[in-house]
């Protein structure tokens, strides 16, 4: 026998039965959610993401999920306010729903509740999904986990509070807070100060560079060290004119001490360049 669903929509509902958390039986989300009026917004101690970080949560993976489908970029989860949000949830268990809201900083807020104490944070997320976007210009807890405007979220919960077996908080964020400070690059370690790692000063025995009490020994000079590997005695080659710097004041250049044909000019210094 033929079907009468349209194969566009069993596309769309098999797309989206991979997002789909195990149904709640008993099991109802609290109000219509809370939400900061942006345009009003004033005086609320609205904490802007700080500390927000994308991390492999489930909850947040399950909510980013069912956002893809509507082409929405993903939230990040704020770990800082995860036992703020706690809290939340233990208060509003006791008293009414949001009671606590906006002790967290937080610009939005959902909450779910569950007879049993087996309820995940998935299955509270696919209950505020399931109302569906408002037909009556009311805010709905549909409304809030789709928005663009909200760019973390943190959550937290209880058992066995209030009249409820189980009492879902989750907090939504205007803002994901900074990128987290990359680690610096550590620097290089320093040469080993032994004497024998220098080979100016491989003669020498213990530290020469520095030495145990401080002091940096000529041989540990980087110009002795970059001399000629096959010389016998490590000199460094004070020949062109500009290592000399009376010879540079006479405008001479090329080699001087000594010249091409062995003559040390009267400008050689050897002291090198000041």
């Amino acid at each position: 026998m033929k079907s009468s669903v349209p194969a566009s929509l069993v596309a769309v509902v098999a797309s989206q039965d991979i997002f789909l958390a195990p149904q709640v039986s008993i099991g109802k989300v609290s109000g219509t959610g809370m939400m900061v009026d942006a345009k009003h917004f004033s005086g609320t101690a609205t904490e802007y993401g700080l500390g927000a970080v994308a991390q492999d949560d489930s909850c947040v993976n399950f909510l980013n999920g069912l956002r893809a489908q509507h082409g929405l970029s993903p939230v990040t989860l704020m770990p800082s306010k995860m036992s703020c949000a706690a809290n939340q949830a233990s208060g509003d268990a006791a008293s009414s729903a949001h009671d606590h809201f906006g002790d967290c900083g937080e610009a939005a807020q959902c909450e779910a509740m569950h007879s049993n104490t087996d309820m995940t944070c998935e299955q509270g997320i696919q209950m505020y999904y399931n109302e569906g976007p408002p037909t009556d210009g009311k805010l709905n807890h549909y409304q809030i986990i789709m928005s663009s405007s909200y760019k973390s979220m943190s959550y937290g919960h209880c058992t066995n509070c209030g009249s409820w077996g189980t009492y879902y908080t989750h907090d939504f964020f205007w803002d994901a807070g900074p990128s987290p400070t990359p680690t610096p690059t550590p620097p290089p370690p320093s040469p080993s100060a032994s004497c024998a790692a220098h080979p100016a000063c491989s003669g020498l025995e213990g530290d020469c560079c520095p030495t145990t009490d401080g002091v940096q020994l000529d041989c540990c000079s980087a110009h002795l060290e970059e001399a000629d590997e096959l010389s016998d005695y490590l000199v460094y080659d004070y020949s062109d004119c500009n290592e000399n710097y009376r010879c540079v004041e006479i405008g001479l250049t090329g080699k001087c001490c000594p010249t091409t044909g062995g003559v040390f000019l009267d400008c050689c210094s050897h002291e090198g360049p000041r």
